[in-house]
């Protein structure tokens, strides 16, 4: 079920940009430890319900998340 390990998420944890927001920080951990380095194709309405993000920080932690180049768009 999780794709990468603890140790990846603890890395994630240790990253030290100051333009990465603890709810971005949060929402690639979360990426990244249930589905590793899978495309996601989940809706957004799903990832927030998943995750237990309201949707305005879902939207503002993938967009900062997309603008830094942490996640990439596959649309």
């Amino acid at each position: 079920m999780f794709s990468s390990d603890k140790a990846h998420c603890y890395k994630m944890l240790l990253i030290q940009n100051n333009q990465l927001t603890p709810e971005a920080k949060y929402l690639l951990i979360r990426i990244l430890f249930l589905y590793g380095s899978a495309t996601l194709v989940l809706s957004t309405e799903e990832v927030v319900k998943q995750f237990g993000l309201s949707d305005a920080v879902f939207r503002k932690a993938r967009a900062l998340l997309l603008q830094l180049g942490y996640l990439q768009d596959t649309k």
